[in-house]
């Protein structure tokens, strides 16, 4: 019997958060042989192909290649099982091919929420009953997806990568810059949301801000584009509080950035939901509001409270450890081994 697979393609898009290398590389510290097949970086920059009559025709075939080489590449890399990170373009027969010819599970952790439309496409849902094992974040999707007709669904929360996510060293209070910080796309609930805390020294990074109406009172505290990774950490360092709105299409669960501020060891507020409060303790690891009353109280509480915020932030960051994509991937090498060898 294997003790651990020793090869796994990891199929998806790394773009700017790299979520797909991220996986791989901590499959790698497992001791895994891992292939990573970024299927987008080979059409980046191509140009369209237009049919009279019918149209743009480029994202089929795209696609039509994608799948083709998903099916050479496993042939000839060999990998013991296959995990996609969403992978919209994969055809479900593309995945029966794979299982049948080949002998191996398919598994797919999606990051994103599969029944919200600017997320997926048809083409996946339509995929999700030919996966072996559907990893999602969200408690809340679990049920759905198997009443989607998912063959096994498990919950596998979001993480951090410990190579991006370090506390900075040498930052003190008097270098913290920046008092209330939001980073993350414009939404305009984010706008609503924001323009209510207008009274405080706000600093917000991310992209689609020019969005805001033109007389917004947001647009002086506008920094810059998105920022990830290091920067994004350095970023953190220098802030006191760190907001954080979780999405209603993340519903009672939870982000990224649940875990990437206290792995930076800094203070995280961010909206109450029940699946934070299981992994951190709310007024001792992180902090919560549950309306604009609340997260204006506790705003100005922690802003003139330094050393309780670093108390709330080191906790937090002892905890961290266990957050990480190799505790992820090793739950998912678990799972191989146990859908493989212990039926």
């Amino acid at each position: 019997m294997k003790s651990s697979p020793n090869r796994v393609l990891t199929v998806g898009i790394n773009g700017d958060q790299k979520f797909l290398n991220s996986c791989s590389f901590a499959l790698e510290q497992l001791g895994c042989g891992v292939k990573e097949y970024d299927y987008y970086q080979k059409f980046l920059n191509k140009k369209h192909l237009f049919l009279p009559y019918v149209g743009d025709i480029t994202e089929k075939i795209n696609y039509l290649s994608i799948n083709n080489e998903l099916i050479s590449i496993t042939q000839n890399f060999k990998p013991d099982f296959i995990l996609l990170i969403k992978c919209n373009p994969v055809f479900p027969s593309t995945i029966e091919l794979l299982q049948k010819k080949f002998n191996i599970k398919i598994f797919n952790w999606n990051p994103d929420n599969p029944f919200n439309r600017l997320n997926t496409n048809w083409l996946h849902k339509k995929a999700i009953k030919h996966f072996d094992i559907y990893f999602i974040w969200g408690k809340f999707l679990v049920g759905m997806l198997e009443n989607y007709g998912a063959k096994e669904v498990v919950y596998l929360p979001f993480c951090y990568d410990p190579r991006f996510f370090v506390p900075v060293s040498g930052i003190e209070e008097k270098d913290k810059i920046y008092d209330v910080v939001f980073i993350g796309t414009w939404e305009k609930e984010r706008e609503l949301e924001l323009e209510n805390l207008t009274e405080f020294n706000l600093s917000i990074w991310g992209n689609s801000w020019e969005n805001l109406k033109s007389n917004s009172p947001l647009k002086k505290f506008l920094k810059g584009k998105a920022v990830y990774g290091q920067a994004l950490s350095e970023i953190y360092a220098k802030s006191k509080i760190i907001l954080n709105f979780i999405r209603k299409q993340n519903g009672n669960a939870h982000n990224t950035r649940t875990f990437e501020v206290p792995a930076c060891r800094q203070f995280l507020l961010t909206a109450r939901t029940k699946e934070q409060l299981e992994f951190f303790q709310e007024g001792k690891e992180i902090e919560c509001f549950g309306d604009l009353i609340e997260l204006k109280q506790k705003i100005l509480f922690y802003l003139r409270n330094p050393k309780l915020r670093a108390e709330i932030a080191n906790n937090a960051y002892l905890k961290s450890y266990s957050n990480t994509f190799k505790n992820r991937m090793s739950q998912v090498l678990e799972i191989y081994k146990e859908a493989t060898y212990c039926k």
